[in-house]
């Protein structure tokens, strides 16, 4: 047999492997595939369904009439960067928002946005005018807290409905990092700064006006006790006020630098000395 004649079964032959070839799609347990014929959804291999098995491995196709379109079966994420959103005190944050989704019905996905990247896309666009409608009517001061006052739970629920129009579902949303441009931060900083000095001065005074009123209220409460005493013992009550008065003219250390106290004997303050 000549060279020529072993040329047709041997093309006909790499024909056929490569068409088998082409026929055979290997299916990964990460992966959806979304079976295309002429254009037109068909089938899903390896669908998404909660606690169902997987449904990964080698599967048939028809070469150049199916196509496949691979959509994530896990969780996955993706991240909008520096979005916009001004507060109800007019200060306007820098957000970063990761959105956690997964796709659990891929064949609406691919009949809408068409693939994974364009639904992200999708999603993208959506967010912005999300975050100031949900967003917006908090302080920078809440924006900036940890877990933003609870609006972002408001935020995932308000993506998702819009995500499941393309067969997705928002499991998470958080903002990843919130800041004030330059030019607002340091205003925005010296905002805070006077709060908190503000804070410190009231509570000082709330302070200081308690210890006003409980020494004036020490006071009272010790001249109705002398005025008690006076009554139940007038003579003992005087005396006990001579002896205070004693201590704090003869016992004063400050009066003992050269200090003389003339005093005459008949004097009515000495009295006591007399046992009088």
């Amino acid at each position: 047999m000549t060279v020529a004649a072993w040329r047709t079964p041997l093309f006909a032959a790499a024909l056929v492997g490569a068409l088998g070839l082409a026929s055979v799609v290997m299916v990964p347990e990460t992966r959806q595939a979304v079976v295309l014929r002429m254009g037109q959804p068909d089938r899903v291999i390896n669908a998404f369904r909660p606690g169902g098995q997987s449904g990964a491995g080698l599967e048939w196709r028809i070469p150049f009439v199916e196509r496949i379109v691979w959509v994530d079966r896990n969780l996955q994420r993706f991240t909008s960067a520096a979005e916009q959103v001004r507060s109800n005190d007019e200060q306007v944050l820098n957000l970063d928002i990761d959105t956690t989704y997964r796709v659990f019905a891929p064949v609406k996905l691919v009949s809408t946005v068409g693939s994974q990247d364009k639904l992200v896309d999708q999603l993208k666009a959506i967010l912005p005018a999300l975050l100031r409608e949900e967003l917006g009517a908090h302080s920078a001061n809440t924006l900036l807290a940890p877990g933003a006052g609870g609006s972002t739970a408001r935020l995932r629920a308000a993506l998702d409905a819009k995500a499941r129009a393309y067969g997705a579902q928002v499991i998470d949303l958080r903002i990843a990092a919130a800041a004030l441009p330059e030019p607002g931060l340091q205003a925005a900083l010296a905002r805070m700064q006077l709060d908190r000095e503000q804070r410190a001065s009231l509570e000082q005074s709330r302070g200081s006006a308690e210890t006003q009123a409980i020494i004036a209220d020490a006071k009272v409460r010790a001249a109705q006790i002398y005025a008690q005493s006076y009554g139940q013992d007038p003579a003992f009550y005087d005396f006990w006020r001579a002896m205070k008065s004693y201590e704090a003219v003869f016992a004063n250390p400050s009066n003992k630098d050269g200090t003389t106290i003339v005093l005459s004997p008949d004097s009515e303050y000495l009295r006591q000395f007399k046992g009088k």
